[in-house]
Parts: structure tokens; C-alpha cells; sequence
């Protein structure tokens, strides 16, 4: 099946004897909402059914007169065009989005179409909402390699055309934030089997193959649905647990600190969609004071924080890849910067149902504790990530630390892949 995110362009070139196996031929499409040059026409199976949504809604609003001109095309032909041109804007064979099947050139009926037309303007307001993108957009000439073309349509699905349009990407900058977001899930999945007691044990058995079925799965597809399979533990502990706050009528916010791709931000989202969802990191590595700190007293590896940065999207990217995985992302707030100054300057006020704690070092363990238990509501939880795992002794000691200031906690520990920690809050 033709994959609706393909990057084709001069960097990215598709062999000459490709094509889609699912072209359907747009004359025998019935009923059918624009017209078409007088030549064979044929788009990919998926924007087929876009397509006709889309003109069908234009008719709608009154625009009845939009025409596609050009759908797919063979290398073959493409070929030809690239012989004849003379402006260097027409693709060499093999670097053309038609050639995926997914991309289109409309018309209005007897008058083409330009960047002032109302018709390009009301396909660039509306495509996206079927899964469809203006391809060359003006302005972007630098990153896209070409004109603005307000009649080429790319289809690329509904939730990648929506995120494309909330970012103000090109198809190109999100294949460059994806990208980077595909390598770090491969190295955030190998860490896990790596580094921690149960995934060790789990390689070293016949369930290996489970390993080879993650990594299956990061390489066949970009959506993120099969995330909750890297720890579905301590995921499904936290669908438990929001629904025994939700039973008991336990009020208040829900807390991330330490978000790292967020994968568990995205749980927390879905598992409390109507509740505040405050999420604190620095996207940019830890507190170098603070990891020295760790350095010197638990002897963690030198290049510790170096490798850590090297499996994350960073600054540039980092916020933005959180905010496309949420579901509810007018609920979340998004703290950038180190905890838990930013905690301090801004939440102080906040009373906290659910707080998850996923930071690492035992320092900033400690003022997690410290910041969250007093504003945490009686009958409220709190999760401590790698509470039992083998490389960061530091959480476990930090918190029989902050028991010794705010008293004995009823400690629940779990099975998860960081050997997690579940505290509630008395009544």
C-alpha cells in the first residue's frame, strides 16, 4: 500500500520503475465532484477518496469549477516533461511527488490558478482538513527546492496535514522532525533492553523476539499507537489509577516532570482528558551541576548525559514533538526550563491529583518530592520512575531522603521496566 508521508524530491528520489499498486482511475470515479483534463487520470486509492471529499465541500461553499489537470505520472512521462522544459522548475524522472500518486495539480476550469486566486486561497484554508497540503508553498522556496505552486495538492493524511499546518512545516521539515523522532524511539527501546533488570532478563530468553517486534514496529510505521508496547506496565498502572482518582472523586491537576519524548505524556493526556496537564522539562539535558553531583557520588558512566542528549530531539524540536502526540493539547502546559525553578515561578498554587516523577538523578528526585507532597490532594499519587532500576541508584535514595522530612510513605513498587514507585497520599 503507498505510503501517504513518502518524501520524493532531488535528495529523495524514487527508482524509475516504481509506481502504486492501488492507482485508481478518476473517469470511472461516480459520483465524481470536479472535472477532468481529457486524458487518463489516476491518484493512489487514499487521496482518491480525499479528493472527491474535498471538491465535494468546495461545490458546498460554491466553488463548482475546479478541474485536476495532472495526477499521477510515470517515470517515462515525466521524463518527457523534464526534456522539454526550460526553467529548471520541472522535476528530473524519479524526483516527482506524481509519481507517488498522491499529488495533483488543479485548475479552475478555463482560467488556471495563481497565488491571488480565490480558489488557491480557499484550498489552502481548507485541504488540510482532508488530508491534503499545498506542496510549494510561497515563502518556502528555500527548504522545498521550488516555486510556490498553489495548485499542487500532496496528500498526506489527516493527522500528518493538521500537524504540518499547526507547525507551519513543509513536507520536508516534517520528515526532518519525524526522523529525528524514529531514532530516538530505536535507541529509547534498545536503552530499555539495555539497561535495565527486567529488559536483560527478557533478552536473554525465547521472548528476545519480543525485542525484534519493537523494533519491527519503529521501522514499519510513524504512528505512534504502539508506543504503550515499550512499558505497557506502567501505562496500563496509570489508566488504573486515573480511574480509581475519578471513582474516589479525588480533585486536581495532573503533573509530568522529566517528559523526554512524551510517551507518557500522551497516556496521561488520554487517561485524564479533561483534567490540567502540567509538563516540566528542560528539553535540553539535565543540570550540568546537578549531574556532576550525581557523577562524583553514584559513578555514572562520564559520557552519561552526553548519551542521553544524543537519543532526544532537543530544544528545536522537543516541544513540538510533545504537543503532536496529545490528544487534549488545549490542557497541557508545557513548562520549559529546569525543574523545579519553573515549578516554583509559575505552580505553586496548583493542587496536584496524579504526579509522575521520571527525572533521573536523586537531587532533583528530592525536590520533586519536596515541591509535589504538600500540594499533592489526600488520596493522590505519585509515581516515581526508576525507583528500583540498577544505573540510577540515586532515585531510590532519594526517597528514603525525603522521608525523613516529611514522614514515612506507604511505598508500592511495580513491575514496570524502571522498577517504578507508586505513593499515595493519605486520606
Amino acid at each position: 500500500m503507498n505510503n501517504p508521508t513518502m518524501l520524493v524530491n532531488e535528495s529523495h528520489p524514487l527508482p524509475l520503475d516504481w509506481q502504486p499498486d492501488d492507482l485508481v482511475d478518476l473517469w470511472k470515479v461516480q459520483p465524481r465532484h470536479y472535472l477532468l483534463y481529457p486524458r487518463r487520470t489516476r491518484l493512489s486509492e487514499c487521496a482518491t477518496d480525499a479528493a472527491n471529499a474535498l471538491f465535494e465541500q468546495a461545490e458546498r461553499e460554491g466553488f463548482d469549477d475546479f478541474m485536476i489537470l495532472s495526477a499521477f505520472r510515470s517515470s517515462d512521462y515525466q521524463a518527457g516533461l523534464f526534456a522539454d522544459s526550460s526553467d529548471g522548475y520541472v522535476a528530473r524522472p524519479g524526483c516527482s511527488e506524481h509519481q507517488t500518486g498522491l499529488a495533483m495539480d488543479i485548475a479552475q476550469v478555463g482560467r488556471g490558478m495563481s497565488l491571488d486566486d480565490a480558489h488557491a486561497a480557499w484550498l489552502a484554508e481548507k485541504c488540510w482538513e482532508y488530508g491534503f497540503i499545498v506542496r510549494y508553498p510561497e515563502g518556502r522556496e528555500d527548504v522545498t527546492g521550488y516555486p510556490p505552486e498553489p495548485w499542487h495538492l500532496r496528500y498526506v493524511g489527516h493527522a500528518v496535514a493538521m500537524e504540518m499546518r499547526e507547525h507551519g512545516w513543509v513536507l520536508e521539515e516534517w520528515h526532518e522532525a519525524h526522523g529525528q523522532l524514529e531514532a530516538c524511539r530505536m535507541a529509547e527501546i534498545d536503552r530499555y533492553y539495555r539497561e535495565t533488570r527486567l529488559g536483560r532478563e527478557i533478552a536473554s530468553t525465547e521472548l528476545v523476539t519480543t525485542r525484534k517486534m519493537l523494533y519491527d514496529k519503529v521501522t514499519d510505521t510513524l504512528e505512534d499507537h504502539y508506543a504503550p508496547l515499550m512499558d505497557y506496565t506502567r501505562y496500563r498502572e496509570i489508566e488504573l489509577l486515573a480511574e480509581e482518582l475519578t471513582r474516589a472523586g479525588v480533585e486536581g491537576a495532573i503533573a509530568e516532570v522529566g517528559v523526554e519524548l512524551g510517551y507518557t505524556s500522551e497516556i496521561l493526556n488520554r487517561a485524564f482528558p479533561d483534567r490540567k496537564l502540567y509538563l516540566y522539562d528542560s528539553f535540553d539535558g539535565f543540570d550540568e551541576e546537578a549531574m556532576r553531583e550525581e557523577s562524583e557520588k553514584y559513578a555514572l558512566p562520564p559520557d552519561f548525559s552526553d548519551r542521553w542528549k544524543a537519543i532526544r530531539p532537543g530544544p528545536k524540536f522537543g516541544v513540538q514533538m510533545v504537543q503532536s502526540r496529545l490528544p487534549h493539547r488545549e490542557n497541557a502546559i508545557i513548562r520549559q526550563g529546569f525543574f523545579p525553578e519553573t515549578a516554583c515561578q509559575h505552580d505553586s498554587d496548583v493542587v496536584f491529583a496524579f504526579v509522575m516523577l521520571d527525572v533521573d538523578l536523586h537531587r532533583t528526585t528530592v525536590q520533586g518530592i519536596r515541591f509535589f507532597w504538600p500540594r499533592l490532594a489526600n488520596g493522590g499519587y505519585l509515581m516515581i520512575h526508576d525507583y528500583n532500576t540498577d544505573y540510577l541508584k540515586g532515585v531510590h535514595d532519594a526517597v528514603a531522603e525525603a522521608e525523613k522530612e516529611l514522614g514515612r510513605f506507604m511505598r508500592v513498587p511495580i513491575p514496570d521496566l524502571g522498577g517504578s514507585l507508586v505513593i499515595q497520599k493519605p486520606w
